[in-house]
């Protein structure tokens, strides 16, 4: 039965609270989409690294192609979200839809030719890092668009949340299945990667007729107009001039700096665990079980109480499972620790998420998110390039091993550094609760990809 209007969300059963989105047809016709496009998303995932290590074997290209991948995430996100805002988002989807759609059909055209050599694979995972920075800015505000009530934003971010962890399961399986059993002998690694790209690029079809379906009335935001560089100043001053919102930030940026990006996914599974490319798809499909088991968890808090402590023991779990990880040596004990480290990770990333939200102006509150996905996305390029380069230096499993303990230490810091941070965050929330409706409870977040 669909909820009513009525319906208080606090009072709805868990599974009906997470469901309120669909009741709205624009919502649908997106959810719909996201299934068919994110499954093709997340083959490409493992056939880049697949492809890039089968041409060059080089830990540090490996992690070069991560950072331009992910560099424009880093570049354009502020931008990214002023354009949203003076801009039409369905369009504005649309088109960066559109440019990724492109980016995976030239790749498929290149591989299966057998023309494709590294420098393309870097134009066009940087093409692809652009639509990719647009995509996943605007996507924030235009949940807002087709979910006009407030009470429902909590159900379309925890679906959004369940739609690509979900892919995350489905897609990396497929795709290292996929490239494992094509690439079986030399040169079959071209053909296999070729039609992961060639089913990812098909897959953009399903995003662009539910885009093509939605009917919005986003309207640009009315004001006066300000340069970009000072709203971006303002808004940088207003989050990062207030402790507590500072702190969480700082320590989410460390975590995703540290992590091991999926770019190196190959080298682990040849290296540590003497496997081959169907055990990438494997452990990303981990990651994403681990990713909506933290995302149920987060989901099932109804109370915004605790969520600094949690951000710390999220931190302190990730870094234990990463310095675990580098003494694995089997297949099932790295699953199992990819399980808990994308556990660890979705708790923090979606409760900081929360508590940075609660703790911020209405007015601000665009420019001061675009800096939490900074702290999320951004680190994802600097983070590839820096874990590519250290794993060529001292090996991947002390890479894994020292990023653990660092990750382990600055949550333990964290947790001391808690009572100095409550009495600001009580202060501020009580506030600002009196000037805006309270933030969906959920705050689920996807857990970001390397």
């Amino acid at each position: 039965m669909e909820p009513t209007r009525s319906d208080s969300p606090a009072a709805l059963p868990a599974y009906r609270l997470v469901l309120r989105a669909l009741s709205h047809r624009n919502y649908r016709l997106f959810f719909a989409g996201q299934c068919v496009s994110l499954v093709g998303t997340w083959m490409q995932q493992v056939a880049i690294p697949s492809l890039v290590f089968h041409l060059t074997t080089s830990p540090f290209v490996l992690g070069f192609i991560g950072f331009a991948g992910n560099f424009p995430l880093f570049a354009l996100t502020p931008i990214a979200g002023v354009w949203s805002d003076l801009w039409d988002r369905r369009r504005l989807l649309m088109a960066a839809q559109f440019v990724l759609m492109i980016q995976a059909l030239l790749l498929a055209a290149l591989a299966l030719t057998g023309a494709i050599d590294i420098a393309h694979v870097v134009v066009l995972s940087i093409i692809a890092g652009v639509g990719n920075a647009v995509t996943n800015t605007t996507l924030q505000a235009f949940v807002a668009d087709m979910v006009p009530n407030r009470e429902d934003l909590g159900s379309a971010i925890g679906l959004n949340s369940f739609v690509n962890n979900g892919a995350r399961m489905i897609g990396p399986a497929l795709g290292g299945l996929l490239v494992g059993t094509l690439a079986s002998e030399d040169g079959g690694i071209l053909f296999a990667t070729g039609v992961c790209f060639l089913i990812n690029g098909f897959s953009f079809l399903g995003a662009l007729a539910a885009l093509t379906a939605i009917r919005t009335h986003s309207v640009p935001r009315a004001g006066p107009r300000v340069p970009i560089w000072q709203q971006l100043k303002e808004g940088v001053a207003y989050a990062l001039g207030f402790t507590p919102i500072r702190s969480v930030l700082l320590l989410m940026a460390l975590v995703m700096l540290l992590g091991i990006p999926y770019s190196l996914m190959p080298l682990v599974a040849r290296d540590m665990l003497h496997s081959d490319a169907r055990t990438v798809g494997f452990l990303m499909a981990a990651d994403g079980v681990g990713a909506v088991i933290g995302g149920v968890f987060v989901a099932s808090r109804r109370s915004s109480q605790g969520l600094s402590r949690r951000v710390a023991l999220a931190a302190v779990t990730t870094g234990l499972a990463n310095f675990a990880f580098s003494f694995v040596e089997v297949v099932s004990a790295a699953l199992a620790l990819r399980v808990v480290y994308a556990f660890a990770l979705m708790t923090q990333v979606a409760s900081t998420n929360n508590l940075v939200q609660s703790l911020t102006d209405d007015r601000r509150r665009g420019r001061v998110m675009s800096l939490f996905m900074l702290s999320v996305m951004g680190m994802i390029p600097l983070g590839s390039l820096l874990m590519g380069t250290l794993s060529d230096v001292v090996g991947l499993r002390d890479t894994y091993l020292t990023c653990g303990l660092v990750m382990v230490a600055a949550g333990l810091a964290m947790v001391l550094w808690l009572p100095h941070l409550r009495p600001q965050i009580e202060k501020r929330q009580q506030e600002l609760s009196a000037d805006r409706a309270p933030v969906p409870a959920a705050g689920l977040t996807d857990v970001p990809h390397a």
